[in-house]
């Protein structure tokens, strides 16, 4: 019983912007769970052809990812 009680803690009830696929996830740490849930809007997905570029900016770089609407 105390098994299946652990077991069944961290379910949730409804949906969350975990549960939406397609995602891009943000780990920040290995350590925590402190992950970034970004879902996509619906009817899009990765440009897998093209999918993130690097600019060079003062403070260090952007990453932008680049995002198609499904046809």
């Amino acid at each position: 019983m105390c098994a299946l009680t652990l077991l069944f803690c961290g379910c949730t009830i409804g949906a969350t912007d975990e549960d939406k696929f397609p995602q891009l996830r943000v780990c920040r740490s290995e350590w925590r769970a402190d992950n970034i849930y970004i879902p996509l809007r619906d009817n899009h997905n990765f440009n897998i052809q093209h999918l993130y570029e690097e600019v060079e900016t003062e403070d260090g770089y952007d990453i932008i990812v680049h995002i198609v609407k499904n046809k």
